[in-house]
């Protein structure tokens, strides 16, 4: 069952609030006016003053430490909002249920929050293809971080589904790469999804993809990964992992003698990762969305200032998970606002189905949300130094590509 979030400035609860007066702040001039304009306000989890949704993610399971972040990041974007009297007048607030990062349950899940707990909309670390599918029937508004779906569903929105596109071959090729090593994880769709994603967009450049594999967990014969991949010539290594399996990959290569030239994860991008990691990352290269920390631009020191008043329990608060929960909180604010002053869920699909210049306040490239992939075709790639205790910036701005 969904549990309510309590946290807010300095400890003070953002609460989650029962729904009320539904009648309240939208009357008319007439009573006709007044019960058209109540009917527009009377989508569930919204009321006079607040508007609720629901919040999924991982709370349990090997996952948990890495992804904890994630439930902080859209604290702190929730509260920064709260505090500035809400989505027209509004506050946001939400209940929250753990999906054991398994799709089944994702859906058992989400399917309580909308009919049980009948909240507004749902925000979500990772979105499955029956879930998206269920939520689209239902006419269900919602933001995931991470997505394992095609992006066909028109009334979920995250800008990090994985389409083949030329980002991949392109910073393989600039850095010496001909014959790629794909990693990916077992049981895990979104991972997947995105190994698949990168062998099609190899292939389709000329890149010999000479070796595609499925990593059951950290505790894999990363040896006999290191030797096949020796093997076979591999000097381009992306996988698609947490930050162990990545490390203990890299670890596996070296020990074998791979000369790599490209290295390349997709998560980890953590400063908490290299206190643990550090030596095995060093050289390493992590692809990351939104703009890394390191370039501080203002839409950082307001995430970062969020953090402080809002989830300060997160140490430290430069964390891309954290950020990543961040950026679809704020986008689900935009859903909200785009909705009007009596928001539906109709209005919140429609509304952000019609922004064509989406960037979290600067933190990403340009996103086009009007278009049927919404993706965002578009990588900064920071690089672990060499005593693996900090990340370097490989450039300041983002290699964007097209889809290929």
């Amino acid at each position: 069952m969904p549990r309510s979030m309590f946290r807010g400035r300095r400890g003070i609860a953002l609460a989650g609030v029962a729904a009320l007066g539904l009648l309240v702040g939208c009357g008319g001039s007439s009573k006709n006016s007044a019960a058209d304009a109540a009917k527009l306000c009377a989508d569930p989890g919204v009321s006079a003053d607040t508007l609720k949704f629901g919040l999924v993610y991982p709370d349990t399971g090997t996952t948990n430490a890495t992804l904890l972040p994630f439930r902080a990041g859209v604290d702190a974007r929730i509260g920064t909002e709260n505090a500035r009297g809400g989505v027209n007048g509004r506050h946001l607030t939400y209940a929250w249920a753990d999906d054991q990062n398994r799709p089944e349950q994702n859906l058992v899940v989400v399917r309580n929050m909308v009919n049980e707990e009948q909240d507004f909309g749902i925000v979500q670390l990772a979105a499955s293809d029956d879930t998206s599918s269920w939520l689209q029937n239902q006419g269900i508004p919602a933001v995931a971080a991470l997505s394992a779906g095609q992006a066909s569903y028109d009334n979920v929105f995250t800008v990090t589904t994985y389409f083949p596109e030329t980002t991949w071959p392109r910073f393989v090729r600039d850095h010496g790469g001909t014959n790629a090593a794909v990693l990916g994880v077992q049981f895990d769709p979104v991972s997947i999804q995105q190994k698949n994603a990168v062998i099609e967009s190899l292939a389709a450049s000329g890149i010999n993809v000479v070796y595609a594999h499925d990593v059951s967990g950290p505790n894999d014969n990363f040896a006999a990964i290191g030797r096949e991949i020796k093997r076979l010539k591999a000097d381009t290594l992306i996988i698609s992992s947490a930050p162990e399996v990545y490390a203990s990959v890299l670890d596996a290569a070296g020990q074998a003698g791979v000369p790599l030239k490209v290295r390349i994860g997709t998560r980890g991008y953590d400063p908490n990762q290299l206190n643990r990691w550090g030596s095995k990352l060093a050289g390493g290269i992590i692809a990351v969305n939104s703009a890394p920390f390191e370039l501080n631009l203002p839409a950082h020191r307001a995430f970062l200032q969020g953090m402080i008043e809002y989830a300060p329990q997160i140490q430290p608060p430069n964390q891309q998970m954290a950020l990543d929960g961040w950026i679809a909180a704020d986008m689900f604010i935009q859903g909200v606002q785009a909705a009007g002053s009596c928001p539906t869920r109709h209005g919140f699909i429609t509304g952000l189905n019609k922004v064509n210049h989406y960037t979290a306040g600067g933190l990403l490239a340009p996103v086009d949300l009007t278009s049927a992939v919404r993706q965002n075709p578009c990588n900064y790639f920071v690089q672990v130094s060499p005593d693996g205790a900090h990340f370097n910036v490989l450039s300041t701005a983002p290699l964007c590509g097209n889809s290929s």
